[in-house]
């Protein structure tokens, strides 16, 4: 009997638009003319690019807020399915059950940790840069080692969030008392723990770019630096960023029920507008004192962390109510960004891959201009599209183009049910090959799992807009906050 797994339509469609998002931010970085644009009248299209695009495109935190979430739902799922089946002495269920899961999620945390780092060492930065013809690929690669990647971030978050949330399911915690907990414990890593360990790596001798000093430095010594910097430096750090991970925890509990309560969604504005406007005030008070900061290796820039994470649990709200609470009939239209959601971490890992379409597409153009011989191949790679040389017209082109190229690759890749992904690698590993052969990733796309039965109608149209406004003023000032300080 087929198995069929199943999906929150809302959580799967948002990921797909982040990992758009992303994809956009990444392509405009790589291919927007910055300079030229604001020598002059940047004109709407700079403004119509820049403005969502700086602020989703620091949208990681949203990933890893969407992966605590789908997780603690996975998790209770799991929980309530051993206890139901359970017939003995129900304390010895629970304890069973605790050790099940935290075997399971330690095994899911380590294999998603560890193929972050072969994504960004090996294909995103070895592999890509060898098809770039980029210097020092090596010494590029191996730094990677040192730096912190988003999977490796979430796989650790995992562990680190279910072991906890699970202690307090073994314990028979209120749902009041976790929320408190959860909360405690996020503000307290934001701003106690991530300063305190800024200010304590490098007063122990840790400096603060170790990749830059790798081959000067012992074996002993880098294996220690490699396991430490990612808990405290660079892109994605394990502090601060386990943050929203608690707060993700505490959205997936109270969202895995059969009715999600409209108190709920009022709550997830009201901390969606808090964290906004306390990020903003906290921006402008660390570019008051970036030099006294500086001064003693402190960079939490919660500012921008605060900000990010209303903006995410804003966007978290508007797709869930309309989506999976208020739903309509026709949700075949969704389908486009499912995809792309439920291969969002496979897509994370395959970014290298956008070059071949971009290399293509130089070619066809070089084809044009000079006729086929050996300089059309060779300047594939010297074109504007890597090399920050196009305008804002140029820019969509090519970001319609990369979309129309990942749609069709994902629309193939379903066709034999996303065979080698990310993900049917995880279903595998998760389940076992009889539990693989059961479930089948690509029926998620049409089997949506109902978060409201039946629908629920807590706002007014009016309500709505307000929600879209609301998150369209984050993106401005957001923004306007960020260029301008």
């Amino acid at each position: 009997m087929s198995q069929k797994l199943k999906r929150y339509l809302s959580l799967d469609v948002l990921r797909g638009l982040a990992i758009i998002g992303v994809f956009s931010f990444h392509v405009m970085n790589q291919s927007y003319d910055y300079n030229a644009v604001m020598a002059g009248d940047p004109g709407i299209i700079f403004y119509i690019l820049l403005v969502p695009l700086v602020f989703i495109g620091e949208f990681d935190v949203l990933f890893v807020c969407l992966s605590a979430i789908v997780n603690t739902i996975s998790i209770d799922k799991k929980w309530n399915r051993i206890i139901t089946k359970w017939e003995g002495d129900p304390r010895e269920g629970k304890k069973h059950a605790f050790w099940t899961l935290i075997k399971t999620q330690l095994i899911r945390g380590l294999f998603i940790a560890v193929l972050g780092y072969v994504a960004e060492v090996l294909l995103n930065h070895m592999l890509l840069y060898t098809i770039l013809r980029e210097p020092n690929i090596i010494d590029e690669s191996v730094q990677m080692l040192f730096r912190s990647h988003i999977l490796w971030l979430i796989g650790v978050g995992l562990i680190v969030t279910s072991l906890i949330y699970l202690l307090m399911k073994r314990a028979d915690w209120s749902r009041k008392r976790m929320i408190v907990t959860f909360i405690t414990i996020s503000v307290c890593t934001l701003f106690v723990v991530t300063p305190l360990l800024q200010w304590l790596y490098p007063t122990l001798g840790f400096p603060n770019k170790p990749q830059d000093l790798w081959q000067t430095t012992d074996i002993g010594t880098n294996i220690l630096r490699i396991i430490l910097a990612p808990f405290i430096k660079d892109d994605f750090p394990f502090f601060p960023d386990i943050s929203i991970m608690f707060v993700g925890v505490i959205i997936g509990f109270l969202i895995s029920k059969e009715q999600v309560e409209k108190r709920h969604l009022n709550w997830f504005f009201m901390v969606s507008m808090f964290l906004f406007v306390v990020g903003a005030a906290f921006y402008f008070l660390e570019s008051t004192l970036e030099s006294t900061l500086d001064s003693v290796f402190i960079e939490v820039e919660a500012g921008i962390y605060l900000m990010t994470s209303g903006g995410s649990i804003l966007a978290i709200l508007i797709f869930l109510y309309l989506l999976d609470v208020r739903r309509g009939r026709k949700q075949v239209k969704f389908f486009y960004f499912q995809r792309f959601g439920i291969m969002s971490l496979s897509l994370w890992m395959l970014q290298w891959v956008m070059v071949f379409p971009i290399m293509l597409l130089q070619l066809i153009l070089n084809a044009i201009n000079y006729g086929f011989n050996w300089a059309t191949f060779v300047l594939t790679r010297d074109g504007p599209f890597f090399n920050e040389g196009l305008g804002g017209y140029g820019v969509i082109g090519e970001l319609i183009y990369i979309l129309a190229f990942w749609t069709l690759v994902l629309w193939l890749w379903q066709k034999i049910d996303f065979i080698g992904s990310f993900e049917w690698i995880t279903v595998k590993l998760m389940s076992g090959k009889q539990g693989h052969e059961r479930a089948r990733i690509s029926d998620a796309i049409t089997n949506v799992e109902s978060i409201s039965d039946p629908p629920k109608k807590y706002y007014g149209a009016g309500m709505v807009i307000l929600f879209f406004v609301v998150f369209l003023i984050y993106c401005v000032l957001y923004t306007a906050i960020t260029m301008l300080l």
